[in-house]
């Protein structure tokens, strides 16, 4: 799209990668702990939860929508084709 990787919708989604394994190294650290704080899991899983929810909002209003005028026909034929056979 001509923007820079920290620009546009897709910079948005990277930021938001980093702080969803942020988020996640937080939970682990809390369990590794042994008995995690229970306030504090109860705010690092809301803020992980309410991200994850705008994060994926964002991907199906936003960047499938984009990705799939993006991508010319055959590509993407061929993309569902694969996904099709994963499954």
């Amino acid at each position: 799209m001509g923007l820079s990787r920290e620009g546009g919708p897709t910079g948005v989604m990277r930021y938001e990668h980093m702080e969803i394994i942020r988020l996640l190294g937080i939970v682990a650290a809390l369990f590794e702990s042994g008995q995690p704080a229970r306030e504090e899991f109860d705010r690092v899983h809301a803020s992980l939860v309410a991200l994850l929810h705008e994060h994926n909002m964002k991907e199906e209003r936003i960047i499938y929508p984009m990705t799939d005028r993006m991508t010319p026909p055959p590509r993407l034929h061929e993309l569902c084709r694969k996904i099709q056979e994963f499954k």
